[in-house]
C-alpha cells in the first residue's frame, strides 16, 4: 500500500499544529499545507486512502474525512477515479502588481516578480496590533508564503473582516494563491485601497516562521506592518510581511493608489 514518506517528521508538524481550541480536522489539514508547501511532500506525490491514514494517525476517520474534503476544495488535493489521492502542483502563482513587495531589479527599471502561496485561511482566534484597526468579529487570517523573484522567501499574514469582504472567505487557498488582494477587495466592493501607514523594524521572527524561510536562528528580519484605510479614514485590512536579509531596495508605496515605477 501507499505509504507517506517522512511519517515521522509529519507527526511532529501535526502534533504543532494541534493546539488548544483548534478542530483537529483543521490541523490536519494545516499540517498536510506544510508538507506540500515547505517541498517536504512532492507535488503529484500519492497519499494514503483516508482509511489508511486513520491507522497511522491519532484522528477518527469521520475528522480525516472532513480534512480531505477541504484540501480537495481548496487545490490541494487532487482525486483521480480508481487511481486514488494526490497532492497537487507546488507551482506558486505570480501576482500581479504587488503593493507592498515591490522589490527593485537590476535594471533599477522594474520589480523582482513575486509569486505567492496560501498557506492558510482560518478566524483570527486571538488579538493582536490588527484588532483595533479591523475588529475581532468575522476577521479572517491568510498565512502566505512569498516567493521574491526566486531570490528569497518572505512570509504574509493578512487580516481582512470577511462578512464586509465576502470574496476573502468563498474563495480556496487554490484561486487565493498568486492574488492581489488589493485587486480582490477592488472586485468585491469597487473601493480602491487608500491611505497607509507603514511602520519598518528589524525584528527576531518567531521560530516559525523563521524555520518557514528557512533562517538560522538569530537572524533579524525586516518586520514590515501595514494598516491600510478605504479613502483616508475608513479601516481595511492588517498585514505583516517577514523580509529576511537580502541586497534589494525596496519600493514602499506612499498609498494604494501608488503606481511605483510606473509613476
Amino acid at each position: 500500500m501507499s505509504k507517506l514518506p517522512d511519517l515521522k517528521d509529519f507527526l511532529a508538524v501535526l502534533n504543532k499544529h494541534l493546539r488548544p481550541g483548534v478542530p483537529k480536522y483543521i490541523a490536519l489539514r494545516d499540517a498536510v499545507i506544510e508538507m506540500a508547501s515547505s517541498g517536504a511532500w512532492p507535488s503529484g506525490m500519492r497519499l494514503m486512502t483516508e482509511a489508511q491514514w486513520a491507522q497511522e494517525l491519532p484522528i477518527s476517520l469521520g475528522t480525516i474525512q472532513r480534512a480531505f474534503r477541504m484540501l480537495v476544495e481548496d487545490g490541494v488535493i487532487l482525486r483521480r477515479q480508481g487511481q486514488g489521492s494526490f497532492l497537487a502542483s507546488g507551482d506558486l502563482g505570480r501576482m500581479h502588481a504587488p503593493l507592498h513587495c515591490r522589490f527593485i531589479d537590476d535594471s533599477s527599471r522594474a520589480y523582482l516578480p513575486v509569486y505567492s502561496t496560501v498557506l492558510s485561511k482560518d478566524l483570527a482566534r486571538d488579538e493582536g496590533a490588527w484588532t483595533e484597526h479591523v475588529g475581532k468579529k468575522d476577521i479572517y487570517k491568510i498565512d502566505r508564503i512569498l516567493d521574491i523573484g526566486n531570490e528569497f522567501l518572505a512570509y504574509s499574514s493578512f487580516w481582512i473582516n470577511a462578512h464586509k469582504f465576502t470574496e476573502f472567505k468563498k474563495l480556496s487557498l487554490k484561486k487565493l494563491s498568486g492574488e492581489n488582494f488589493k485587486e480582490i477587495i477592488w472586485n468585491n466592493t469597487h473601493q480602491p485601497v487608500g491611505k497607509l501607514i507603514q511602520y519598518l523594524e528589524l525584528k527576531l521572527p518567531p521560530k516559525d516562521i523563521r524555520q518557514r524561510l528557512k533562517m538560522q536562528t538569530g537572524i533579524a528580519c525586516q518586520f514590515l506592518q501595514v494598516f491600510a484605510y478605504i479613502g483616508q479614514n475608513q479601516p481595511l485590512y492588517y498585514q505583516e510581511i517577514w523580509i529576511p536579509p537580502n541586497s534589494r531596495k525596496l519600493d514602499i508605496a506612499s498609498d494604494g493608489r501608488d503606481k511605483g515605477l510606473d509613476r
